[in-house]
């Protein structure tokens, strides 16, 4: 709320304290008005509205944040509706940001990485197990209030652009990246951040970025930036990450001066096939 939200906030809070026969002091609005802050007047006017409707006597803080944000159950679901719908629409290579901090360090501590938790099946034992796990890691953190976490969680890319030094995926001439974004209420979208501090963007002009744009298109008239057959299965999104990985994996061996574009587009190729055979079998226990 903003502080032109106080005499609104003032008169409701004041209504709902009189129909439970109660008066309230200045100090104690203030009080109550500086709790509820981080939040917006509709979400605050909404909760007054169902706490006069659902409490037994004048609520105290706590119970409108509870009103507000859902219960510690509510709010540990949520947390694991945003996380795994992350998973299937930004998938393992991109960096992901969460709104809510305490996501991030329960996926730390349940899954170690983000790619790991990308790993996990979609159905089956294990994936009822880790869903278990979650809730109760998150309940347990959540109530931590005073720790602080950090909201951000490396992909594969960033991973081994931090590795190389150098950006290589999602457009090499950018100085930002995309990475996923799980709000607070569990929606998932995708927005752009500065790259970071570690990496350095590819310059257009520089002799880095001739070089890069020189083997790219060495390797596309050799043939097309294709998958080994056989992937027909997978969706739009994951032949891209392939595909942005193999770009990376030429550059990387050219660049290193370890082999020509031919040896490095078949080498890189290779390594995609086993990776992706690797996946499936992981995913098949």
């Amino acid at each position: 709320m903003h502080p032109h939200d106080f005499p609104t906030f003032n008169e409701s809070l004041t209504v709902i304290a009189e129909a439970f026969d109660m008066k309230l002091s200045p100090q104690r609005i203030n009080l109550y008005f500086e709790a509820l802050a981080d939040f917006d007047w509709s979400q605050v006017e909404r909760a007054l509205g169902r706490a006069i409707k659902t409490c037994k006597f004048f609520p105290k803080v706590a119970e409108i944040l509870e009103l507000i944000e859902g219960s510690p159950d509510d709010r540990a679901q949520i947390a694991w509706v945003g996380a795994w719908a992350a998973v299937t629409t930004q998938g393992r290579y991109r960096s992901i940001r969460c709104e809510d901090a305490v996501v991030a360090e329960t996926i730390r501590r349940v899954f170690r990485t983000w790619p790991d938790f990308c790993n996990l099946p979609a159905e089956g034992v294990e994936h009822n197990v880790k869903h278990r796990e979650f809730l109760e890691t998150y309940r347990v953190l959540a109530k931590r209030q005073e720790e602080r976490y950090g909201d951000y969680l490396v992909g594969v890319f960033e991973s081994e652009n931090t590795r190389l030094g150098s950006v290589m995926d999602h457009g090499a001439l950018s100085d930002q990246h995309p990475v996923g974004l799980i709000a607070a209420n569990g929606s998932v979208t995708t927005v752009h951040e500065p790259l970071p501090a570690e990496l350095k963007p590819l310059t257009a002009g520089t002799d880095e970025t001739i070089a890069l744009e020189s083997i790219l298109s060495d390797a596309e008239r050799q043939g097309p930036l294709a998958l080994p057959e056989g992937r027909v299965d997978e969706t739009p999104e994951e032949r891209e990450s392939h595909y942005q990985r193999l770009r990376s994996l030429i550059v990387r061996d050219v660049r290193a001066d370890r082999s020509s574009v031919t040896d490095a587009k078949m080498q890189a190729l290779r390594d995609i096939a086993w990776r992706s055979d690797e996946d499936e079998q992981e995913a098949s226990r």
